[in-house]
Formats: C-alpha cells, structure tokens, sequence
C-alpha cells in the first residue's frame, strides 16, 4: 500500500508462482513489477523483461521490450538481467546481432555473482571453446560443480 519497490515485486513474484496463499495471476504479477519497475527496481525490469519475452501478464510477445527492460537492470548489476541478456546475444534476439564475445562477458558478470544457469552455460562456452575462451576442460568441469 505504500509503495515500495521491493514489496511490491516481491509480491509480483508470489502471485507469479501461486505462492503464500495466493493464487496464481500473471496479471496481478504484472501489474506489481511495472509499478517496481517505474520506481527503477532492476528486479522488477528482470521479471517484467520476462514477460515481455514470454507473452505472460497479457503482455504481447515482444523481445525488443524485452532486451531494453534486462538493458537497463543490466546496468544496475542484476545477474537474472546479465543472463538474460547474454541469451538475447547468443541467439540474436530482440534486434541484436549474435556476438558470442558479448555473451561471454555477460554471462561471467552473471557467474560472478552465483547464477548456475550462467556458471553451466558459461561452462559449455568453455568446452566448446566460444567466445573467444580457450577449449579448457578443467574450466567447464570448475564451472559445473559450482553449478
């Protein structure tokens, strides 16, 4: 009722899952993370990005809304957005070109701050060699227990 930021999408995020009782109401969750979102709450940006990514909420599809929102919750340092945004490069998504550097850099951003989906997929770049990193066995098995 007051309107802090942070209640407010952590609500969004139970409504999201049907959890504490609520039901789940992806319009009720979005809702929540666009009022976050406008207090500048990169969490909110995240979850909202997804969203926009996925079609949920009654939210269009739309990954150029998507990309701008993990952009500016990126920038705030949110490992969620880093990942994010890290796929939208791998796959050239959401008018971005496919660049393998930049997923990389994202990616260990996100690493960095405990995320197995980066530390697992940041892995596979290292067996593959991508990115510009090395083939390094050792490294994608490090990253993988971390995972």
């Amino acid at each position: 009722k007051q309107g802090l930021a942070e209640a407010q999408n952590n609500l969004g995020v139970f409504y999201m899952d049907g959890r504490g009782g609520l039901p789940k109401n992806d319009d009720k969750a979005r809702e929540l993370f666009e009022k976050a979102e406008k207090q500048g709450l990169a969490e909110a940006r995240t979850n909202l990005g997804v969203f926009y990514r996925d079609g949920r909420g009654g939210l269009p599809k739309n990954d150029v809304k998507a990309r701008e929102l993990f952009e500016k919750a990126e920038k705030q340092g949110s490992a969620e957005a880093q990942y994010n945004l890290g796929v939208f490069y791998r796959d050239g998504r959401g008018g971005l070109p496919k660049n393998d550097d930049k997923v990389r850099e994202l990616w260990e951003k996100a690493e960095k701050q405990g995320l197995a989906k980066a530390q697992y997929n940041l892995g596979v770049f290292y067996l593959k060699g991508r990115g510009g990193l090395p083939k390094n066995l050792g490294k994608a098995r490090e990253l993988w227990e971390k995972a």
